[in-house]
């Protein structure tokens, strides 16, 4: 009888837990604060931390299947991956830069929109101003939001950031079609919100501590910060 109840014990406790096995059988540790996964599509490692109800990539993406120089021209159909700075056309070459190590990727919206790995998502307009919120009613000042997203280190011009909830937001710069620019200065995220030809992006800028947004071209090149579906 004991034995009897013990298996039912047991088989109540595998039953709670099979919430949190993903699919190959392992733990899912999303439950915790922070932590990190791999993208099976090239192996890289990507931290992750829990904001609010939301758990975001704490690293740019750096999914790179191609690569085209920036003298190529933009596009708003084609989906167009560069590394800042890099002009030439191999992938393995752009992913031992300095630029790629430290910020990963700049994506136009098309490749914004096909890059995401398996279990995230490109985060829309709302999901980006939900986060905004959160951090905005916790420090009780919208106006600087920012401050506390900003990593610790890598921008200029005294521009760092308090990276309060482990976001830790880099300056990876930006693609304006046929150059580059504001490396150090400022870090653009796309989401998948769109305007025409263009679409809803969140900002961080080394002079102000503000998280701003703006509609920008979707041929320009930026920053991915994924979440989890």
């Amino acid at each position: 009888m004991k034995n009897f109840i013990y298996l039912i014990l047991l088989m109540v406790f595998i039953s709670s837990c099979s919430d949190s096995i993903d699919e190959e059988g392992n733990l899912d540790d999303f439950t915790k604060d922070s932590g990190s996964f791999i993208d099976e599509r090239d192996n890289q490692e990507y931290k992750w931390v829990k904001i609010g109800d939301q758990i975001w990539m704490a690293e740019n993406l750096a999914f790179m299947p191609s690569i085209r120089s920036i003298h190529d021209g933009s596009s708003n159909t084609e989906a167009r991956y560069f590394v800042y700075d890099y002009e030439g056309s191999s992938v393995a070459e752009a992913k031992v830069t300095e630029n790629f190590i430290s910020y990963g990727v700049l994506y136009n919206w098309s490749a914004a929109i096909a890059a995401v790995p398996k279990g995230w998502h490109l985060p829309s307009e709302s999901e980006w101003v939900e986060l905004k919120k959160f951090i905005s009613d916790l420090e009780g000042n919208d106006s600087e939001v920012g401050k506390f997203l900003k990593s610790k280190s890598s921008w200029e011009e005294n521009g760092n950031g308090i990276d309060e909830y482990g976001f830790a937001g880099k300056p990876g710069g930006i693609n304006y079609g046929h150059t580059f620019g504001e490396i150090g200065l400022s870090g653009s995220w796309w989401s998948t919100t769109q305007y025409g030809n263009y679409a809803f992006v969140c900002q961080l800028w080394s002079g102000d501590n503000n998280f701003s947004n703006n509609h920008l071209p979707i041929d320009f090149g930026f920053s991915i910060r994924c979440i989890k579906d």
